[in-house]
């Protein structure tokens, strides 16, 4: 007898025992193909003698039989196969029975496995795995380190079990911030959540390859071809029509409700500052609705009885049940504030030409030695105005209703999207932090970059940064952002 019919006399209905794998184990070692070559077996021989070997049936863990297209639970030097196997259903898993040389017969029949993307995907979203944590462990750092992990990911997203992971219960895994990151950030986030960081990323990270001297000068330049045009445009978003009526302020003829109404609006448009993820077109069109209300007499009138504003809140509430789109603008408590202490806040910005060194002399005007015995005593602005201080001196300094030689340090809006314009430049400012303070460190630092002369633009201030924060091409081409240059 040849050693096919040995092998076919053997195992009865195709199916390998445990210890008849083992026994088989003893003949086919690693030195068995050598040994055929010896024996000048035809090709047609051994390859009927594989086919023979690859149909023959083990053992899964589930206790059903299956050719030997299964995956083994140890190492055995397969790291892919590992990974798959530590979450792939029990009858795809080779049983722990088999031992040794029983494992090495196995191995030896079995050329390869076959188990692509779609085999995976139905053991990821089959019900035994679903309400088994352990495997769904097994799955995710497969997701992580195996070969199709990132393909897999892709058709994994919407599973509810994975939808629900978060940093911290892969945290408790004791995975690391790599692999959390990578499997979070990276294999399950949506096309619009990888969009929107990206975008991010290119807002806030990106680098100046132009030094900050030679990007200054750039924006100045710039600034002097181009700002005519661009701070019409600018004022047309901030202002009703593009028009704020300066000469009323001029006037400061404060028994006129024209005049109170414009520096109400000019405070008020100075709080709007601080209101988050907010633009100029928000702030014009909540002064255009109060107006449209009827509102700002009301705000501007001296003698008007406190229940009218309250009366205002009833019908902002009344309006707000089908459309609260002025609800982070209606700020009752600053315009009454305002509104109240209205004379004493105009003599405060027209005497600071006089005493300011520090902002917080005008917005912590209570507790300032510069202002003590001057009869001023109003609620600070701090807390309500914030760097909205710093918008009314830019206004009334771009307008030239106040000296900027003096009050030049103080007219920097650092709102989010200009510290992190110079933040690329390394401007020594906390980008994370609104302060009105933020406006002398820019200055000074600008000043110190192209000078004191340019430092204003010509009484623009932050205004040049805000266009450009909003306008890839011009970061590109003032800052050089989006370029590489190549060290020689």
């Amino acid at each position: 007898m040849d050693l096919i019919n040995v092998v076919e006399n053997s195992v009865p209905e195709n199916k390998i025992s445990p210890a008849l794998a083992d026994d088989l184990g003893n003949i086919f070692t690693d030195q068995f193909e050598k040994r055929l070559t010896e024996q000048k077996a035809t090709k047609e021989q051994v390859d009927y003698f594989k086919k023979m070997l690859a149909n023959l049936e083990f053992m899964s863990e589930q206790q059903s039989w299956r050719a030997s297209n299964l995956l083994l639970i140890e190492k055995n030097n397969n790291e892919e196969e590992f990974l798959k196997s530590k979450f792939a259903p029990s009858f795809v898993r080779l049983s722990s029975q088999y031992q040794s040389k029983g494992l090495n017969f196995f191995l030896f029949c079995r050329e390869k496995y076959r188990f692509g993307v779609n085999d995976i995907f139905e053991w990821a979203t089959s019900k035994e795995l679903a309400n088994n944590k352990e495997r769904q462990k097994a799955l995710c750092r497969y997701l992580v380190s195996g070969d199709s992990g990132e393909e897999l990911a892709s058709k994994l997203i919407h599973v509810p079990w994975i939808n629900r992971l978060d940093a911290a219960v892969l945290q408790n895994w004791n995975w690391s911030k790599k692999d959390i990151d990578k499997l979070l950030n990276f294999l399950l986030a949506s096309d619009s959540e990888r969009d929107k960081r990206v975008d991010e990323q290119l807002k806030g990270n990106s680098k100046a390859q132009y030094s900050a001297e030679e990007a200054l000068n750039n924006i100045y330049e710039w600034w002097q071809s181009e700002g005519e045009s661009q701070l019409e445009k600018y004022e047309q978003r901030l202002y009703p029509g593009g028009i704020f009526h300066w000469s009323l302020i001029q006037d400061d003829d404060i028994n006129k409700l024209k005049t109170r109404k414009a520096w109400l609006k000019l405070l008020y448009l100075g709080s709007c500052q601080t209101i988050g993820r907010s633009k100029e077109v928000h702030h014009r069109g909540a002064i255009n609705w109060f107006e449209q209300q009827g509102w700002w007499d009301i705000f501007a009138n001296p003698e008007i009885h406190p229940a009218e504003w309250f009366n205002i809140l009833d019908k902002y509430l009344d309006h707000s049940i089908v459309n609260e789109q002025y609800r982070n603008w209606l700020q009752i408590l600053p315009l009454y504030r305002y509104a109240k202490n209205l004379e004493d806040y105009i003599d405060l910005f027209w005497s600071s030409e006089q005493f300011l060194d520090n902002i917080n002399d005008i917005l912590k005007p209570g507790s300032s030695d510069k202002l003590s015995g001057s009869g001023i005593k109003v609620p600070e602005l701090k807390a309500t105005l914030g760097i909205g201080i710093n918008f009314i001196f830019r206004e009334l300094v771009r307008n030239k209703l106040m000296d900027h030689n003096i009050l030049a340090e103080h007219c920097y809006v650092a709102s989010y999207a200009v510290r992190n314009l110079l933040g690329k430049l390394d401007c020594p400012i906390d980008e994370l932090k609104a302060s009105p303070g933020n406006s002398s460190i820019i200055y000074q630092f600008i000043s110190n970059e192209i000078g004191e002369e340019k430092a204003t633009f010509d009484l623009c201030f932050d205004i040049p940064f805000r266009i450009i924060s909003e306008d890839p091409s011009l970061q590109q081409k003032l800052l050089g952002i989006g370029q590489w240059e190549v060290d020689e």
